[in-house]
C-alpha cells in the first residue's frame, strides 16, 4: 500500500520548505499542492469565490484517486470537514499520514508578508491574511480526523528541518 502523507496548516509555517526537502530525501513521492491550482483561478480572475477553491480541491483529489504511487499533500486550513472526508475515501488505497503543522501565528505572518514582498504574486488582498491565520486550527480538523478514525501527528514547525523530517520519516517508515 502506498504513503499518502497530508501536510496542514496556516500559510508561512513552512509546508512547502519541509515537502521539498522530504521529496530530496523521497524521490518516489509525487507532490500535490492545492495552492498550485488555486493560483491558476486567483491570476485569471483576482479574488477566487469560495466555490472555485472547492472546485480546485475536488480537482487535486481527482488526480490523487488516479495515482500509483506514494503522494504527499499539502494543504491549508481551510474547509476541514470537506478536506478530511475526501481524505478518508482513500484509506482503503493509501496509508494516510495525517501531519498538522504548528507555528506562532505571528511568525506565520511575517513570513507572508516577506514573501509578498519579494514575490508580488504572493501579495495578499485586504484582510484575507489576517482571515487565514485566524482559522480554527487544528482544533475542527482534529475532531473530524477523530471522527472519521484518520490518525494524525502534530509536528513543531519551530524544530530544526531535519528533526521534522526525521518524525515524517520514522512515521512512513512503520
Amino acid at each position: 500500500m502506498h504513503n499518502f502523507i497530508i501536510l496542514t496548516g496556516r500559510p508561512g509555517c513552512g509546508k512547502s520548505f519541509l515537502i521539498k526537502e522530504l521529496l530530496m530525501e523521497n524521490p518516489n513521492y509525487t507532490s500535490f499542492d492545492v495552492y498550485k491550482y488555486i493560483k491558476i483561478i486567483k491570476d485569471h480572475y483576482g479574488k477566487v469565490p469560495e466555490q472555485m477553491i472547492i472546485n480546485a480541491y475536488k480537482k487535486i483529489y481527482e488526480q490523487i484517486a488516479s495515482a500509483t504511487a506514494d503522494i504527499v499533500l499539502e494543504i491549508g486550513t481551510n474547509y476541514p470537514g470537506f478536506n478530511l472526508h475526501k481524505l478518508a475515501e482513500f484509506s482503503d488505497s493509501f496509508k494516510i499520514n495525517l501531519f498538522f503543522c504548528h507555528l506562532d501565528i505571528e511568525i506565520c505572518k511575517r513570513r507572508c508578508l516577506i514573501r509578498a514582498t519579494a514575490d508580488k504574486s504572493k501579495d495578499f488582498k485586504g484582510d484575507s491574511l489576517d482571515l487565514r491565520l485566524k482559522r480554527i486550527f487544528p482544533d475542527l480538523h482534529q475532531r473530524f480526523a477523530d471522527r472519521l478514525k484518520i490518525s494524525y501527528h502534530d509536528i513543531d514547525m519551530s524544530l530544526p528541518y531535519q528533526e521534522r523530517l526525521n518524525l515524517i520519516n520514522n512515521i512512513i517508515c512503520d
